[in-house]
């Protein structure tokens, strides 16, 4: 089980701006997952803080995710904050 972070954010604070992800999108996640040699993949750190325009997260990150993984045989496992994370498989 890979623990990755998924949010692909877009940071724009005062002195910085970033023109790319700041973090691993969802697509990104799963190939570091792959990289990893893991056969399941917990996405992490999405859905707790978006902040247009300082702070801006992927859209449909969980769709995106979950898709990802499953072309790469990957199985995602997407849980809200503080949900037990099953690590069966």
């Amino acid at each position: 089980m890979a623990f990755l972070p998924v949010n692909g954010v877009i940071a724009r604070f005062e002195g910085y701006e970033a023109n790319v992800p700041v973090t691993l999108t969802p697509e990104q996640a799963v190939e570091a997952a792959a990289a990893l040699g893991a056969t399941a993949a917990c996405a992490i750190h999405y859905e707790l803080f978006d902040n247009p325009p300082a702070y801006t997260e992927q859209p449909d990150i969980a769709e995106r995710f979950g898709r990802a993984a499953h072309e790469r045989g990957i199985a995602p496992h997407l849980v809200t904050d503080g949900e037990v994370v099953p690590l069966d498989n």
